[in-house]
């Protein structure tokens, strides 16, 4: 993957490259060391008179690789387990203190058993600040599914979802109704009833082409009550679904409830003036 980073994500991983025999943050490494790395992933420098300090050496060659959007060489060298027999802990810490850098740029490291991935994580969830304009308390919700999805907490993002989901039809139905739903947690009937009100519901004269579309609305709902039965952890469960099955569905969940709900809400919007 060709990647880029910025001089702020550059500079921490110069520190963690160089390691400091004083704050231990990362494995030291002498100027031959960082010689003999550097040249591992295609240089051909030599250490000696002469050689610059070991940060300003070991940054001007990342900030050479960066121009050249080869980041991932460097990443793949430095945090390869191989590196790292019986350090795991160091290992995973100092990629997480990495991705905290990372994240700003599009990008994150995972380690999966003892392979390691360099992910995109730019465009991969949906923005919703219109969201912004709601009462805290709903708005809390879907600000956490961003949250446990950059954590990595697939199941929590999916019971998010499908909560902030609910709470934002009642606050529609309340709003509109002026009393209170009663919800006895079936999700698709409470989107009927408050679709009936913003007007989303599906009538004989509804062009075809528009019922597709509301039937589609419809199935997202159907499709979030369901996946979060069976993969959030609002409940018991009894098959473990591939992470990467989780990653891609709670993904997909997130984003399906924001979209969904822009619309609701502007439907609402509309019927409340």
């Amino acid at each position: 993957m060709e990647i880029k980073i910025s001089q702020k994500t550059l500079e921490f991983l110069r520190n963690i490259i160089t390691g400091d025999k004083d704050n231990k943050m990362s494995p030291y490494k002498s100027g031959p060391e960082l010689v003999k790395f550097f040249n591992s992933i295609g240089f051909n420098d030599k250490y000696g008179q002469g050689f610059p300090s070991r940060w300003y050496y070991v940054e001007e060659k990342l900030n050479e690789l960066n121009k050249q959007k080869r980041i991932s060489d460097v990443l793949y060298a430095y945090f390869s387990p191989i590196n790292f027999i019986g350090e795991e802990t160091l290992l995973n810490k100092l990629i997480n203190q990495l991705n905290n850098y990372l994240e700003f740029d599009g990008y994150k490291l995972e380690m999966k058993g003892k392979t390691l991935k360099i992910v995109s994580v730019v465009n991969e969830i949906v923005e919703a600040n219109e969201f912004y304009k709601l009462d805290k308390g709903i708005r809390e919700n879907i600000e956490k599914c961003d949250k446990k999805l950059k954590e990595n907490d697939y199941t929590g993002a999916i019971t998010n979802a499908r909560t902030f989901l609910e709470t934002l039809l009642l606050y529609i139905h309340k709003n509109i109704k002026k009393e209170d739903y009663n919800f006895t947690g079936d999700l698709p009937r409470l989107y009927k009833d408050v679709s009936g009100l913003v007007k989303l519901n599906i009538e004989k004269n509804t062009e075809n082409d528009v019922k597709r579309v509301l039937s589609g609305l419809t199935s997202i709902v159907s499709g979030v009550s369901g996946i979060s039965n069976k993969m959030s952890d609002r409940h018991g469960r009894l098959i473990e679904y591939d992470e990467e099955i989780q990653r891609n569905l709670s993904i997909l969940a997130v984003n399906s409830v924001k979209t969904l709900s822009l619309y609701l809400y502007s439907c609402y919007e509309k019927a409340r003036k």
